[in-house]
């Protein structure tokens, strides 16, 4: 069957180089870690981008994360560092680490909590908003590889090696032993929001698949010609993209990205290819319809899909705001984000799907307008109360009388 929908073709963008991590922060946000020791930002989902800061040191991050608050980190291998950004990566000091071990893989579990996996099945915690790290417990005698936050205090840990899966319902305090998948590596995990997990292994190129939250564990597939998987994202409920490996020829391997639409039941083959020395792409999901590829030998960066546009403001205006009835009232969308679609209400029972609709009163008293606009990115509602007013017109059979005169011999 051939690939269809989000994750299936794959275009080239330009990349400021080797990126190490990619963080989407939203609306069109996007931020890259690249080797060795650069970070860069686009606001265009990707396609541009300018240089944020450096780190000035010899060693290369192998791992970045947002911990949300403009708060990034990234952990350095070699000397074992860790730095901290509270700037969105504008400048960088070196947070409290305590340990002697490459800090692999970074995980944010809210603005204040985070963990960090490193060797020797150390798993390090902080509680505050990664300033600094203590050591919380050791899962063994592995490196830590992949962590994944599932929500409500829920994070799982792969080993390298052992293959083992680990689970934690308490932000990563305690951890217990869920599964031990056999000798193999677990490189990556990620999760729907429906509870259902995948994780991908090497050098077997296995894929392991949960319906409980990563407690318990089945063999999925084995993905043809494929050594290692990499890199995995979750798109939505129901797909799922990764990132394999080849065997090496002369030292070259085939990066590949598949898909699966079906929650990891079944994978075909997606558009890209990439023949590169063996480090396979950074994913990351930015939208349902959108996801990032990047690669760390040639630093190619590769989108799929077409990110939605953010959702409007609603917003309008209205002259006059009063005066006599009958009241012609010209009504105008000042909404932003580019709405497609309209509705107004009026507050006297009508109402028009118009951009800028002209509507009359006839009946005097006070009247709330709303306007909802609408885009792919969502939906935002305005509602101005007793927003109109419309008076009784006057008697035309009625005479008024002034309520003072001054006598002309006065003046």
């Amino acid at each position: 069957m051939p690939c269809d929908g989000t994750g299936c073709n794959w275009v080239y963008l330009s990349c400021p180089g080797s990126t190490i991590g990619l963080e989407y922060l939203g609306d069109g946000i996007i931020y890259i870690a690249r080797y060795p020791n650069q970070f860069f930002i686009s606001f265009d989902y990707g396609e541009t981008w300018i240089l944020l800061s450096s780190i000035a040191t010899i060693h290369h991050a192998i791992s970045f994360e947002s911990l949300g608050n403009n708060i990034f980190l990234a952990g350095f291998d070699a000397r074992h560092y860790v730095y901290r950004s509270i700037d969105n990566c504008q400048s960088w000091t070196r947070a409290t680490w305590p340990a002697t071990t490459d800090p692999n893989a970074i995980l944010s579990l809210n603005n204040s909590l985070s963990i960090i996996g490193g060797n020797n099945g150390a798993i390090y915690r902080s509680v505050n908003s990664g300033l600094s790290f203590s050591l919380q417990q050791t899962l063994g005698t592995d490196s830590i590889l992949s962590l994944c936050y599932l929500g409500d205090g829920v994070c799982l840990a792969g080993t390298r090696n052992t293959g083992k899966l680990w689970k934690s319902l308490d932000y990563g305090a305690s951890w217990s032993l869920m599964q031990t998948l056999g000798s193999i590596n677990i490189e990556t995990i990620s999760n729907s929001a429906s509870g259902v997990c995948i994780c991908g292994t090497s050098p077997s190129g296995q894929l392991w698949k949960s319906v409980d939250n990563g407690s318990t564990w089945t063999l999925q597939s084995s993905l043809d010609n494929v050594v290692s998987i990499r890199k995995s994202a979750c798109i939505s409920d129901l797909v799922f993209i990764v990132g394999t490996v080849g065997p090496q020829i002369h030292g070259l391997s085939d990066i590949l990205i598949w898909r699966s639409g079906d929650s990891g039941e079944t994978w075909t083959l997606s558009d890209f290819y990439l023949r590169s020395w063996p480090w396979m792409p950074c994913l990351v999901f930015c939208t349902e319809s959108l996801a990032l590829a990047s690669t760390f030998t040639n630093g190619f960066l590769y989108k799929t899909g077409t990110p939605f546009p953010p959702a409007p403001i609603a917003n309008f205006l209205g002259v006059p705001l009063y005066g006599f009835s009958p009241l012609n009232v010209q009504f105008t969308d000042t909404s932003t984000n580019n709405p497609t679609s309209w509705l107004w209400d009026f507050g006297d029972d009508l109402f028009s799907l118009e951009q800028n609709p002209l509507h009359t009163y006839t009946t005097y008293g006070k009247y709330t307008v709303s306007l909802r606009a609408t885009n792919a990115g969502g939906e935002d509602l305005e509602v101005k109360f007793e927003y109109i007013t419309v008076l009784h017109p006057p008697d035309p059979d009625h005479t008024y009388s002034p309520l003072w005169s001054i006598p002309i011999g006065r003046l």
